[in-house]
């Protein structure tokens, strides 16, 4: 999304919440909420890209994908047919959530019982997904099933 076309959604986000805000906010606090709120419809529409991607190259997969049952943990991207999961790893860079010490340690747990549940796993940084290497593990992974 172009910096402008951004700056114009949040304005338009924070007239919004002026005009039907019932309590007093700090224009700070309408801000962040503003961001907030444009951040999720995008990430929104990044995944569901993702999958219709997938979807019509006859790749089905499903985002946000919960493979245990009594754990919180989810994949971003699953192929269901072939085991294969694709992380994401945003913030890399900035701090993010990803580089913190406890959500570190909850991705390898995370990561470990994917390998121990038979799902094989490839992660990106979310600009830099390779979309002819993920082709190419789930064409190899399809193989190994009919054999």
């Amino acid at each position: 999304m172009p910096l402008k076309k951004g700056i114009k959604n949040i304005g338009k986000n924070i007239k919004e919440l002026e005009e039907h805000g019932k309590r007093k906010r700090s224009k700070k606090q309408i801000i962040a909420i503003a961001l907030n709120v444009a951040n999720k419809s995008k990430k929104k529409n990044c995944i569901s890209y993702f999958k219709t991607m997938y979807d019509e190259k006859g790749m089905p997969c499903i985002d946000e994908y919960k493979f245990l049952p009594n754990r919180k943990f989810r994949i971003d991207h699953y192929f269901p047919q072939v085991n294969l999961a694709i992380e994401e790893e945003g913030g890399i860079f900035i701090n993010g959530s990803h580089c913190r010490p406890m959500r570190f340690c909850s991705d390898m747990e995370k990561y470990n019982l994917m390998t121990e549940n038979g799902i094989s796993l490839l992660r990106y940084q979310p600009r830099k997904i390779d979309h002819d290497q993920i082709k190419r593990v789930y064409d190899r992974l399809s193989l190994k099933q009919k054999v």
